[in-house]
């Protein structure tokens, strides 16, 4: 028998100008035709989410943050027939247009009216889908169209399901840099968890060897620890007064690929421009740097170095829903191990420590999520 929905449920609320969220009660969205209310089981949280909601104005705010989202279908629409009660699923928050050049090129990440569920609006002709679907995943239960939802493997865990998004986009960063078979791998934050996705990752695709880069030890001794293959862990505060001019990194990065430089590397940095011009001049002759730490400052490269060595830079945006699908057959295949990164769960009433802990980096924390539902409930 169908269970009741309450009338209302508990949420964690970002409002415009402050840092913390208020958790409260607001009505249980019901579903229309074509949509399905999930009850949320996992719900990931990223600093970049938290960057976008205190830096910018592509929320909606007040509103309900989270695009991470993962748990059991509670209710569907009256004309919805592909998800009943009880589904165990994850959210495909991309809300994408599927009619412009980009979506019908297969690129639904680059769609000319992206928006995104518990996330942002990236252009104005989105502007009516996300206003129906802009709150998020920090809720008790999360309303989106059943076309965004995909059903979850049994040998997927709805804790790690709750991340698929932060993983695709490490498959889609590495898609992008092009893989290289027995080659070597560099990637910058590699203590954060799309960096330690992005390496984890790596072997899946073919790399023989990676090389992990981050400021500090902390993150890169978790990673390593589970890590298949070949590692190489650098931090950039063990590389020695004035790393930042003198080129010590590529030295590093170079001499751990074997002297001749790494094929393909990943920068993830959100801020400062060192360790990336470094990152690019470790590369090969061929080589290809790709950029996705959504860093707003600018570099300079030698336009002779990138030339004679036709080094290839590429941008990347988010990942593709088939990055998503890909990502949770490997996991549920066994080939490809992400559980010992998830570090820290919180309760809907930690959102706030959860917060300080992802921005302050304290105890350098890997993958990040919440458990909307009070201990005990059904999902």
């Amino acid at each position: 028998m169908t269970e009741a929905l309450p009338e209302t449920m508990r949420a964690a609320r970002a409002y415009a100008g402050e840092r913390h969220m208020r958790v409260e009660q607001v009505p249980t969205p019901q579903p229309g035709a074509g949509e399905v209310l999930v009850r949320v089981h996992t719900a990931g949280l990223t600093r970049g989410l938290i960057a976008m909601w205190w830096f910018t104005n592509t929320i909606t705010l007040p509103g309900t943050l989270g695009h991470d989202i993962a748990g059991t279908v509670a209710a569907v629409g009256p004309d919805v027939e592909a998800f009943r009660e009880g589904d165990r699923v994850w959210v495909s928050t991309a809300l994408n247009c599927g009619t412009c050049a980009s979506c019908l090129a297969g690129l639904d990440n680059m769609c000319s009216a992206l928006g995104v569920i518990g996330y942002a609006l990236y252009a104005e002709g989105g502007r009516e889908r996300y206003e129906r679907y802009h709150d998020g995943g920090f809720a008790e239960y999360v309303l989106a169209p059943a076309a965004n939802l995909n059903r979850l493997p049994a040998e997927v865990p709805l804790e790690i399901a709750g991340k698929l998004g932060t993983i695709a986009g490490g498959l889609r960063v590495l898609l992008t840099a092009g893989t290289v078979p027995g080659g070597t791998l560099a990637v910058t934050a590699a203590g954060g968890a799309t960096g330690a996705a992005v390496a984890r990752l790596a072997p899946v695709l073919g790399f023989a060897r990676v090389i992990a880069i981050a400021r500090s030890r902390g993150g890169l001794e978790r990673l390593a620890a589970g890590q298949p293959g070949d590692v190489v862990t650098l931090a950039t505060d063990e590389l020695g007064e004035g790393w930042e001019t003198a080129g010590a990194l590529t030295e590093r990065i170079r001499e751990a690929a074997g002297g001749d430089g790494v094929d393909a590397a990943v920068d993830l940095m959100p801020m400062g421009t060192d360790a990336t011009v470094q990152l690019v001049r470790s590369l090969r002759p061929g080589g290809h740097a790709v950029l996705m730490g959504g860093n707003p400052q600018s570099f300079t490269l030698s336009y002779l170095d990138v030339m004679r060595n036709q080094w290839t830079l590429s941008g990347n945006r988010g990942h593709r829903r088939g990055d998503e699908l890909a990502v949770a057959n490997l996991i549920g295949a066994g080939l490809l191990k992400v559980d010992d990164l998830l570090t820290h769960t919180f309760p809907l009433d930690g959102v706030n420590d959860a917060i300080d802990l992802l921005m302050s980096r304290a105890g350098h924390p890997g993958m990040v999520t919440l458990r909307p539902l009070p201990d005990g409930a059904r999902v």
